[in-house]
């Protein structure tokens, strides 16, 4: 498994630089879509968790949770 997985990413980097030009056209869309989504996705995890009266943990969880399913 891991050695496929080293295959994967050598691919996957090897794709990246090739299209490393296309970041030219939209770089400023994608460097604020990375930055401001996950924010926007953390802001409404807090709120949803206070709403249902979670803990604290859970809070935290739950949050990074939102936060990180901003690229799915």
């Amino acid at each position: 498994f891991k050695g496929m997985l080293c295959f994967f990413m050598l691919d996957m980097g090897l794709l990246t630089g090739r299209r490393m030009s296309d970041l030219r056209k939209t770089g400023l869309f994608l460097v604020a879509f990375g930055i401001c989504i996950p924010l926007i996705n953390a802001g409404l995890g807090i709120l949803i968790s206070y709403g249902i009266g979670l803990g604290v943990g859970d809070m935290l969880l739950f949050t990074v949770l939102c936060a990180g399913a901003s690229y799915i």
